[in-house]
């Protein structure tokens, strides 16, 4: 059974959450949440990795929000999650 794609959503008005493994359309499920938001303060994640080519998108979206970037408690940002850690503001 193939993985699933990551779970994406917004908490506490200013944060996008992404959790699981990074699958192609990730980029465009982030992408249309940015459009729906007036501001975005962090992105948490908990990623084991994924979709390089995807990962790569995504640290390109969070590059132009300068939000910050923070791996959830008991979480990992492995793999091709670090591209994204390393394009976001600290």
């Amino acid at each position: 059974m193939p993985a699933m794609a990551a779970d994406i959503y917004i908490e506490r008005k200013y944060e996008i959450h992404i959790d699981g493994q990074i699958k192609p359309g990730d980029a465009e499920k982030i992408a249309s949440l940015l459009g729906k938001m007036t501001a975005v303060s962090s992105f948490f994640v908990n990623s084991n990795g994924g979709n390089v080519g995807e990962s790569m998108k995504i640290a390109s979206l969070i590059e132009g929000v300068h939000a910050t970037f923070r791996v959830k408690k008991g979480g990992v940002c492995a793999s091709a999650c670090f591209l994204m850690l390393v394009a976001a503001q600290h």
